[in-house]
């Protein structure tokens, strides 16, 4: 059976992460902390290195579950063998990371820490969705299987 195609989290999501990163770049002015590094290339190096391999980890959940099979059953090969969500994981952790780091100030750590907790909100409308649709299959799927980052330890016989 093939389920008809879903936009998920993923748009509401970026938006709400977009609005506090605006908020957070209002409030900066207003708390005068010293920068996280005093070298200038470092933050350059993190933006890299977050835009890198959130590229690499999207490129495998998109090659892990292409287009066409998607909404046909629950995937667990490939990237989503370890997380539920690579995409959104890629984006809120290893990229909004990067991007946290560049912008070379605490406050933007604080924004890496309330877009998890917004992320994990979110993604949990998903999740309520698939159980809805695949039922047992996507219960068991999420007892070895991290939500956004990996869950290491317990894994099923047969992914």
């Amino acid at each position: 059976m093939k389920l008809p195609r879903r936009t998920g989290v993923g748009p509401p999501g970026i938006f709400l992460s977009a609005l506090l990163l605006a908020v957070a770049f209002w409030v900066k002015p207003y708390i005068p902390l010293p920068p996280l590094f005093a070298r200038p290339t470092i933050p350059e190096i993190a933006l890299g290195a977050g835009i890198v391999f959130s590229v690499l980890l999207v490129v495998w959940a998109v090659r892990s579950l292409p287009i066409q099979k998607r909404g046909m059953g629950v995937c667990s090969n490939g990237a989503y063998r370890y997380v539920r969500h690579p995409v959104y994981g890629a984006f809120s952790s290893v990229g909004a990371l990067g991007l946290a780091l560049y912008f070379n100030h605490p406050i933007f750590l604080l924004w890496f820490v309330a877009i998890q907790f917004l992320w994990n909100w979110l993604v949990r409308f998903e999740e309520q969705m698939m159980v809805e649709e695949f039922g047992e299959e996507y219960e068991q799927y999420m007892e070895y299987t991290g939500r956004l980052l990996p869950r290491f330890g317990r894994r099923p016989s047969e992914p």
